[in-house]
């Protein structure tokens, strides 16, 4: 193990030979430049990379990844047999949704974003109500827009209802649940979960953790829910998570902007195709190619998100692997290829704007790591 501090960070990683140390010294370099924080990389349950500012701090808000936690507990508490079925309606869990509107509505369409509920009241809408509260009660009230199964809908508050529907089946803080039943069989003792006035964590973002964890959480649903020779999470539930469910076609809308007699008019619009992507219950799928940002005109990425859904505005980079990936807003990781038995986790402090293209160069990350791997194995190799 070599451990290096310069230039405000920490740098630890094992290497075996020349080409292995030339690809540790890429990454970084990469990780430097998109002002990560914490980038931790696993290959075969042993560490590559560990890089870190020298404070470790606090756990790091992991944004969206937290879903990913929230989906696992559900598929936990199924298994333990507190969840009947994945098809069980969630007005026969949480009261409120008895009525008419909602009674068609699954666990499973809520895990799968396919609720038919209305999405509008996403990201600062979500945030002023838990600033101001009680989050629960607001997010049982939304209408519904269509029936449920018909379209793919990305919804915060959707997932914020499945926190409440697992914190009511397990009978305890979800963060309580999880921490028996993955943090601590993973040695995970640092983290931190963000809670409304009533006690209720936050169930679409709430989440902390340092990277070290996060790649801990990868590498053990890559080796099929053990870790360290132990087994944390059943191979079925760990298969049942991270397998592709719903296809989603990805596309940027670019719109003429016109202004006639000082007055705004609709102008062309010209649509960008940026192929498939699929969706487990909490994670992203990918066959050849992985669901991470890569540098784009900022400009377009911004009427992207003016006129689209904001996963509509992300591209695509073709690999040779399969993967499965968490992500959050800002570009905050886990990536996961089990051919390779790769982790990569990827945070960084503060809330940066996730459109600010300067930090999505390092997310060209499978390059990066399957030249570490590669180099890994070839300099293991000249060594035997």
């Amino acid at each position: 193990m070599i451990s290096v501090a310069e230039n405000g960070y920490r740098v630890e990683h094992v290497t075996t030979g020349a080409r292995q140390l030339a690809a540790v010294e890429a990454l970084i370099e990469r990780a430097v430049a998109s002002d990560t924080t914490q980038l931790t990389v696993l290959h075969r349950d042993r560490p590559l990379l560990r890089w870190r500012t020298v404070d470790r701090g606090r756990p790091l808000h992991v944004q969206s990844i937290t879903k990913s936690f929230v989906a696992l507990a559900i598929l936990i508490l199924r298994h333990e047999g507190k969840l009947t079925s994945l098809d069980q309606p969630v007005g026969e869990i949480v009261p409120a949704w008895a009525d008419a509107e909602r009674r068609a509505i699954t666990v499973r369409h809520l895990l799968l974003h396919i609720s038919g509920l209305d999405t509008t009241w996403n990201g600062t809408a979500f945030e002023r109500s838990r600033q101001k509260g009680s989050v629960a009660s607001r997010v049982l009230d939304r209408p519904v827009r269509q029936p449920p199964g018909q379209r793919f809908a990305y919804d915060n508050a959707g997932y914020q209802v499945l926190a409440l529907v697992a914190e009511t089946l397990a009978g305890e803080s979800l963060a309580t649940y999880l921490d028996e039943r993955l943090f601590t069989p993973l040695e995970i003792d640092e983290y931190d979960w963000l809670r409304d006035e009533e006690g209720h964590v936050i169930g679409p973002y709430g989440l902390s953790l340092h990277a070290d964890a996060l790649a801990k959480v990868g590498a053990c649903l890559a080796a099929e829910g053990k870790w360290r020779g132990d087994m944390v999470l059943p191979p079925d539930l760990v298969e049942a998570a991270i397998a592709p469910r719903v296809q989603r076609r990805f596309e940027i809308i670019e719109r003429e902007r016109l202004e006639i007699d000082g007055l705004p008019q609709r102008g062309a619009e010209r649509r960008y195709e940026l192929g498939e992507h699929a969706y487990g219950y909490g994670w992203w799928h990918g066959r050849t190619d992985h669901p991470l940002i890569v540098s784009t005109d900022l400009e377009k990425r911004s009427q992207a998100q003016q006129t689209t859904p904001r996963l509509d505005a992300y591209q695509q980079v073709d690999t040779p692997h399969a993967c499965f990936s968490a992500r959050g807003e800002g570009n905050r990781t886990l990536i996961v290829v089990p051919e390779l038995q790769l982790v990569a986790a990827r945070l960084l402090s503060g809330d940066l704007d996730p459109y600010d293209t300067s930090r999505d160069d390092l997310l060209d990350l499978e390059a990066h790591l399957e030249l570490l791997t590669s180099a890994a194995d070839t300099d293991a190799g000249a060594s035997t």
